[in-house]
């Protein structure tokens, strides 16, 4: 062999080693690269989907926000923006049919949404106003003979309000002496006239005046700031301070020991509801003013024999509030999925099915809304069945209501729990979709607790409610300037809601309460205690809904 062939002899196997190895080196690139690709495609599909995830978010909380409230009916295929433009021109929306007959239809003619025309003024007692000729206008214009008068003739309806009228009542006192006492006695003997003890001391609260102040703000929602304008324009000069110590002042003197009663009557009930919702509460003790508080509320059951809603401050949502709360209480509650209420010692905890619902209804309504229906359709079609069912048997008794749930609510839970079991694990966990399914599976045990009693209710809609107006008025306070405030706030709420809750005026309960209280030995006296309660026959008789003020 020729030096020349071993030359290229060798340079051939070099350039095969040379190709062999760059192509391992680009099978390694290859390799590296579909890696690259795979996790790159991998990122991307989960971007989508956190892109799907937010925006499911975001249009739910947009309707939350902007939408309806009603969870009876869905707004099917309506846009959002549509709803908002309801909102705002909801007073130029009134047809003029609707407006002709509000001035011009007699008693028995009916609205368009079938109300009669009486409901609007309830028991306001008509006042004639009957417009006259003038004693020129009488003379008829053609032949100057006087006119006679042939009837009078309705032309319409109007309501007239007449503004607070504020009195400055100046309390005095009679003295009377007897003569023939002083004589034998030898000194004058004086005789005078029981007066009132006042709702505060040294101050010019009166008991119709601090009711006022509350109800404006527990029940009407209105601020006192804003209140000390309207009692400036009715000729008195207060400032919000006062106001506020009117309301602490009464509520702690007087008022505390009716809650320390309502709390007794709700922890012998059989059922209970409750729930919670945050406030913020200014110079709490070791706790910036940013630190959220909560107030709890605790309602009875529809069987109770007397409505009662219980409101109570908490520095926190612990599960210590829970437990210092329901510490005596040994039977059914109602409560969402809070993990605080897991640990009582002796409740039994239910679980609310409307919120079932509502998780599966906020996906319903972005599928519509997008054209499409799905799993989530299905799911409220059998929770509606539920729902449906408890509706007829809402008129029987406790013990045939458990009878009934057993024999035709089970077959129902459980074509709903295969439905479930079928299509979760098929579903992304994290979606609006994944987290409804997984709220009712966590719940699963406590949303059967139901069949176990018949006083029991499938949903929280007593605390839900009772709570609401706290919620209502927390937008316009806003906060609560102490603990004091705090747990005045929730003493009248107890107060005027479960006066609401027992067909009473809420004013005239709490102008009742401050006439009746001071000087009274309702802190010792049971039967004044109950006298005092607004299922009372004394209350029911002198603060009735419908009762003149």
């Amino acid at each position: 062999m020729t030096p020349t062939n071993v030359q290229l002899k060798e340079e051939n196997a070099t350039l095969r080693a040379l190709l062999l190895a760059s192509q391992e080196v680009i099978a390694t690139r290859e390799k590296e690269l579909q890696a690259l690709i795979t996790a790159h495609e991998k990122e991307r599909q989960a971007l989508l989907g956190r892109i799907d995830k937010l925006s499911e978010s975001v249009e739910h909380l947009t309707r939350k926000l902007y939408g309806s409230s009603s969870e009876k009916l869905p707004m099917h295929g309506q846009l959002v923006m549509d709803e908002v433009a309801r909102l705002f021109n909801e007073v130029e929306m009134v047809e003029e049919e609707e407006l002709s007959e509000a001035y011009t239809a007699p008693k028995r003619r009916k609205t368009k949404k079938g109300h009669k025309l009486t409901d609007v003024f309830g028991a306001l007692q008509p006042v004639d106003v009957i417009h006259r000729l003038s004693d020129e206008e009488r003379c008829c214009t053609t032949c100057g003979h006087e006119l006679s008068v042939l009837g009078i003739r309705h032309n319409r309806f109007e309501v007239e309000f007449i503004p607070a009228k504020v009195n400055l009542l100046d309390i005095q006192q009679e003295t009377c002496t007897c003569p023939n006492c002083s004589k034998e006695r030898g000194e004058t003997v004086f005789v005078e006239p029981h007066v009132p003890e006042p709702v505060i001391q040294h101050s010019y609260a009166s008991p119709s005046s601090v009711a006022h102040v509350m109800y404006q703000k527990y029940v009407q929602a209105l601020p006192l700031d804003r209140q000390v304008k309207d009692w400036k324009a009715m000729g008195v000069t207060l400032d919000r301070g006062t106001l506020s110590s009117w309301v602490n002042k009464a509520t702690h003197e007087w008022l505390l020991p009716l809650m320390v009663e309502f709390k007794q009557k709700l922890d012998v009930e059989p059922v209970l509801h409750a729930d919670e919702t945050p406030v913020q509460v200014l110079r709490e003790p070791d706790r910036p003013n940013e630190a959220k508080s909560y107030m709890w509320v605790l309602a009875n059951g529809s069987e109770a024999h007397h409505p009662i809603r219980y409101f109570e401050y908490g520095p926190g949502r612990g599960q210590s509030v829970a437990e210092r709360l329901l510490l005596d209480f040994k039977g059914y509650l109602v409560t969402d999925d809070y993990s605080g209420y897991n640990r009582l010692p002796h409740a039994t905890r239910c679980s609310c099915w409307a919120h079932v619902r509502r998780k599966f209804e906020a996906v319903s309504r972005l599928k519509r809304e997008k054209g499409t229906t799905g799993i989530a359709d299905r799911a409220l079609r059998f929770i509606g069945d539920l729902f449906m069912l408890e509706r007829t048997l809402s008129v029987m008794t406790a013990d045939a209501r458990r009878e009934a749930r057993l024999k035709e609510a089970v077959p129902l839970l459980q074509d709903f729990w295969s439905f479930v079991e079928e299509n979760a694990p098929q579903v992304l966990p994290r979606t609006m979709l994944g987290n409804a399914f997984q709220y009712a599976i966590n719940n699963r045990s406590r949303l059967m607790t139901f069949l176990e009693d018949g006083r029991i209710p499938i949903t929280n809609e007593r605390a839900e409610n009772a709570i609401r107006p706290f919620a209502v008025g927390r937008k316009n306070w806003l906060f609560a300037g102490s603990p004091t405030g705090a747990i005045t706030s929730a003493c009248v709420y107890s107060l005027v809601e479960t006066a609401k809750a027992n067909a009473l005026d809420p004013f005239l309960y709490l102008r009742t309460l401050f006439e009746e209280i001071p000087g009274s030995d309702y802190r010792s006296n049971s039967d004044t205690m109950e006298r005092l309660m607004p299922w009372s026959d004394f209350m029911q008789a002198r603060c009735a809904a419908n009762a003149p003020r």
